[in-house]
């Protein structure tokens, strides 16, 4: 059965950086709203290769119930304009659920970030703003450029660009930072992922990479309140057994499978107060330590919403082999580079 979790990265692998059907973009709807956006376009040689690995893609990966949801929240006559990841979400099949005294955790105004682990990849990123937005009409979500493709959604993401070379990446993401600076301290609330990466199964534990310490800077910039929260709903073994390239295919084949939950639950943690990770203007060395203090803390907080995951200060065993074997293969090929670059310079001083 792995192999339906390879296949469909194996078959557009190849076409997921170089083309603007990405990963995310496989489903018809974004197909056809890409082909709308450019009707100059044609299916020409170079789209028709693409039709059948897509297609089949898309079968593999269970994206059609996911289709489905999506045509059907945009058709919804009683959709909330305020809210369309609520509707989203209700012709997924999964509901969101928070206790009131946990909304009530979020500050009704104010700079606020939102912060979570990534348990599962986008169902909390979508769940988290359907809560959010019923306290918060003015929260936005740092996610991955595809999310700003669901539905009528646009307008709520800080998309951040993982697959356009280089330098227009460089520059779409310093153009997004800049627009989440300008949101917070127009007094905006935000939600961010400081892992970024989505959990895997680690030595019988759920694990995530140490949290990027971007949230942490922006909260003491702009003396953001922090709110740490946390969905309880899991998926199945097998995906967070998964890991590289096969995993990034199956995350929404397997994301379906919460729909057995019936719905996702949220829990909200204490408010974190940014007042005494205020650092002294100008001195470096006190910021990047003020910074780096609010950034553990926060990951204590979240850690305990989640006490089937491996703390943060902890690295697991796996996880210190596999930084090693990397390490070794960098190492490796840096003398492959040195001793080819030495090679290059001989033959030029001979000639």
């Amino acid at each position: 059965m792995r192999i339906l979790s390879v296949l469909p990265a194996l078959l557009i692998g190849a076409h997921a950086r170089h083309h603007p059907y990405n990963m995310l973009s496989l489903s018809r709807e974004l197909r056809e709203a890409y082909v709308a956006r450019h009707p100059a376009r044609r299916l020409v040689l170079h789209d028709a290769l693409l039709v059948l690995p897509v297609l089949t893609a898309e079968k593999l990966m269970g994206l059609g119930p996911w289709n489905k949801a999506l045509r059907a929240s945009s058709a919804d006559p009683d959709q909330d304009p305020a809210n369309p990841f609520a509707t989203i979400l209700k012709h997924f099949g999964t509901p969101v659920h928070v206790s009131e005294a946990d909304l009530a955790k979020l500050p009704a105004a104010g700079p606020t970030i939102l912060y979570g682990l990534h348990p599962t990849g986008p169902l909390e990123v979508l769940g988290a703003m359907s809560l959010a937005l019923t306290r918060r009409p003015d929260v936005k979500v740092v996610a991955v450029n595809e999310f700003k493709h669901l539905g009528n959604t646009r307008d709520y993401f800080f998309g951040v660009d993982f697959v356009s070379p280089e330098p227009e990446r460089t520059e779409n993401n310093r153009r997004i930072r800049e627009a989440i600076k300008r949101h917070l301290k127009s007094g905006g609330a935000l939600i961010i992922f400081p892992s970024a990466k989505p959990a895997r199964r680690v030595d019988g534990r759920l694990w995530e990479p140490p949290f990027n310490p971007s949230a942490a800077k922006y909260g003491r910039e702009f003396s953001a309140t922090m709110v740490p929260f946390m969905m309880d709903t899991r998926l199945s073994d097998r995906f967070y057994r998964a890991s590289g390239r096969s995993r990034f295919a199956a995350l929404w084949r397997y994301a379906l499978y919460a729909r057995k939950a019936g719905r996702l639950d949220f829990r909200v943690g204490e408010p974190i107060d940014p007042a005494p990770f205020t650092a002294v203007p100008g001195a470096t060395a006190e910021d990047l330590a003020a910074v780096a203090r609010l950034n553990d803390l926060m990951r204590i907080r979240a850690d305990l919403l989640a006490p089937d995951y491996h703390p943060g200060s902890f690295t697991p065993p796996t996880i210190v082999r596999e930084r090693e074997a990397a390490a070794r293969k960098a190492a490796r090929a840096a003398l492959r580079q040195a001793d080819s670059t030495g090679v290059r310079r001989r033959i030029r001083s001979r000639s």
